[in-house]
């Protein structure tokens, strides 16, 4: 589902960064904070216009690791959201380098 974002996010539970990154790692999606700066759906969570995060329906997640110590820093605001979201899923969830992710059909898709 492409997301316009400027319509159907509008009708988002609007939410901390937090609990958006909390309610994405407990399988609760459509949130996004007032801003719009992280939001979740469909299983994927994004950071800004980059998806950070995806979600299986079976519940296992996978965390892009959009960071400094990850190689591959994209801003603060997003390695604070990739940081939130590794914390988040903890063990039962993966970290993949940014490398990979891109080479992933989880990259594949675009919020709009």
């Amino acid at each position: 589902m492409k997301l316009n974002r400027y319509s159907s996010i509008n009708s988002f539970m609007r939410s901390t960064v937090r609990q958006v990154v909390e309610r994405w790692a407990a399988g609760q999606d459509n949130c996004c904070t007032p801003n719009r700066s992280i939001w979740s759906e469909d299983g994927r969570l994004w950071s800004y216009n980059l998806c950070i995060g995806f979600r299986s329906p079976g519940g296992d997640a996978i965390v892009a690791d959009y960071t400094a110590t990850g190689g591959a820093m994209y801003s603060m605001t997003t390695s604070t959201h990739v940081n939130l979201a590794k914390r988040a899923v903890g063990d039962s969830g993966s970290t993949m380098t940014v490398e990979a992710w891109k080479r992933s059909p989880l990259f594949a898709s675009t919020p709009f």
